[in-house]
Order: C-alpha cells, then sequence, then structure tokens
C-alpha cells in the first residue's frame, strides 16, 4: 500500500482520537464569576475633566508669551515649532473657555465603568490618587493600547471608599524616584500610599480577628 495512504489514515485516527476526547470533557466551563450578576460598589457624577475658570489677563498673557515665542522661531525659520505652540495654544483656550460635561462613573464587581465605557478589573493594572487645583483624581492604569490610562475626578467624601474598594483588586502605584516637576503639573501631587495605609491595616485586623479561634473563659 502506498506510503502517503498509510501517513493519511494515522492522522485521521489521531483527529478522531482528538475529538472523542474532547467530547468526553465536554466543553469548556467560563469562569464562576462570568455569571455574577453586576453589582454596584459606589456611584457618582462628576466633571469630565479638571475646569478653571481663567479671567482675560491670563487669556492675555498667554497670548503676548506665545506671539513672543511664534516671532522667535519665525527668525530662525523654524515653522514646525511655531505650528506646535498655535496648536498648543488653541487647544489651552478652548480648554479654559468650554466647561466639561458630567459624566457618571461607577465601581462595580466586575471592574470599573466610566464615560459609558465598562473596563474589566482584568484589564487594569495600578492605581493612585492625586490632587489637582484642590481636586482629588484618580488614575488608573490600563493593559489597554488606548486608553492607557483613566483619568477620573473623584469627591473628597468618597476616597478612602474608592482606594479601599479598588485596593481589594488592584495595587496602589508606588515609586521610589521623586516626583518631577512635569508630573506635577500635568498629573498633580500623587498621594503616597502611607496615607491610606490604615484603610488595609484594619481590613487585616478585622480578617485576623474572624479567623482567630474563639476560646470559652477558664474558670478558677
Amino acid at each position: 500500500m502506498d506510503p502517503k495512504i498509510n501517513e493519511l489514515k494515522n492522522r485521521i485516527s489521531e483527529l478522531e482520537k482528538q475529538i472523542k476526547e474532547q467530547g468526553e470533557k465536554g466543553p469548556e466551563k467560563e469562569p464562576a464569576d462570568s455569571f455574577e450578576p453586576l453589582k454596584i460598589l459606589l456611584a457618582w457624577k462628576a466633571p469630565a475633566r479638571i475646569f478653571v475658570q481663567r479671567d482675560k489677563p491670563w487669556f492675555l498673557k498667554i497670548a503676548i508669551i506665545a506671539l513672543f515665542i511664534i516671532l522667535f522661531f519665525a527668525f530662525l525659520q523654524d515653522f514646525f515649532v511655531i505650528l506646535v505652540v498655535c496648536i498648543t495654544v488653541l487647544v489651552a483656550f478652548l480648554l479654559a473657555s468650554i466647561p466639561p460635561q458630567t459624566v457618571e462613573h461607577r465601581l462595580t464587581n466586575k471592574g470599573i465603568y466610566s464615560i459609558d465605557t465598562m473596563y474589566k478589573w482584568d484589564d487594569l493594572k495600578e492605581f493612585c490618587i492625586a490632587e489637582k487645583t484642590n481636586r482629588k483624581v484618580l488614575y488608573v492604569a490600563t493593559k489597554l493600547t488606548f486608553p492607557s490610562r483613566l483619568v477620573i475626578l473623584i469627591h473628597d467624601k468618597d476616597e478612602e471608599n474608592i482606594v479601599r474598594m479598588i485596593g481589594e483588586k488592584l495595587t496602589y502605584k508606588t515609586t521610589e524616584e521623586k516626583q518631577g516637576w512635569v508630573s506635577k503639573v500635568t498629573d498633580g501631587m500623587i498621594i503616597q500610599p502611607e496615607k491610606y495605609a490604615h484603610l488595609f491595616k484594619q481590613k487585616k485586623e478585622g480578617r485576623d480577628t474572624t479567623d482567630k479561634p474563639q476560646t470559652a473563659p477558664v474558670k478558677k
């Protein structure tokens, strides 16, 4: 018999064996939590971004600074930088002129819901809280290409609850390096995790008390 036919028969036999084994195992089960109903742990509404009302002198000052920069680079004939400066100033004027819309955020047992999108816990990495222009901002790093980070404004009264709830799923971002001035300007002052240590200490002590067996008092 032709060896090629024998080889084909052997491959067919192997495929039939694999199909039979797969049938005995049954379909792959989904994780139990995929069937768990959605539970909203905390919900709040906040502006989509930080908004600071600017007066006319601020706009005039920015315009004068931009004009000097444009004239300088025009003398150097660097038109690309001039284009970048014009776009930056235009964006700054728009952000300072148009108030942001109010959006809803939710912490759930399945992930974080923000601006009509659900981000599952498995797609999130770490988080931290920062203070910028007297507002608390929640930053959540993601594993996604876009967005690589969630930026959510929170209320002071919800700060500890949010840290405690997210801290059960994600780690708080820590860094040994001192925060640079660029980061302070763009992100605000990052709050160190030591501020929230008491939240997780209380939780740990509560677990230790629960797990510790109760002993009856000794009678004298």
